[in-house]
């Protein structure tokens, strides 16, 4: 957060000068990526030393509703016309939803675009993540299971591997499939109102 601030202290100083202001804002930049990668290391220590989660009723639609206003990238949704309600904890369910489309944005690039679907089935809510990827060569059976070893990409696994425990911990699934393009299935257990 410090670093961030005085960034935008010096950004603020300095906007006659261009050839500063680019590489304030790639610093920018490599510090809102370095912040989300910390993030998600600290919460994964917090998960694998026991830490429980607040699982609750949650509204599904109001997370849902609040990626819509902090995400400022192509996503499309279809969902049901009445609130959804799972059992999750908030966070968890945010995190993952933030770190899917980082990853996307990440990986694809602005062009990308991301579609999110939200079934009811039976005493289960699946919310179907589907990005406009290019096709991988990663296994999609290790997607979620492990943290992957790089080979001088920028692909770790941190945040998915992190995705997956939190599913297991809300009692929920998670699926991935690789193709034109990443597609994760959530599975929550639906919560009545």
């Amino acid at each position: 957060a410090s670093i961030k601030m005085q960034n935008e202290m010096i950004t603020l100083f300095s906007k006659e000068n261009k050839k500063v202001g680019t590489y304030l804002r790639r610093l920018n930049q490599d510090t809102i990526k370095l912040e989300s990668e910390l993030d998600k290391i600290l919460y994964l220590a917090r998960i694998e030393s026991g830490a429980d989660l607040f699982i609750q009723k949650l509204n599904l639609s109001e997370v849902l509703d609040d990626l819509k206003n902090k995400v400022e990238s192509k996503i499309e949704f279809e969902l049901p016309p009445n609130e959804v309600w799972v059992h999750g904890d908030r966070v968890a369910v945010s995190i993952i939803l933030k770190n899917l489309v980082n990853n996307t944005f990440k990986h694809v690039g602005a062009e990308a675009s991301v579609f999110i679907k939200v079934i009811c089935d039976k005493g289960s809510v699946s919310l179907i993540y589907k990005d406009s990827g290019t096709e991988t060569s990663i296994n999609k059976n290790e997607l979620g299971k492990a943290i992957l070893s790089t080979q001088g990409d920028s692909r770790s696994g941190i945040g998915l591997y992190l995705c997956g425990q939190l599913m297991l911990r809300m009692r929920g699934r998670i699926a991935f499939q690789v193709n034109q393009g990443l597609e994760v299935t959530l599975v929550f257990k639906e919560a009545l109102r």
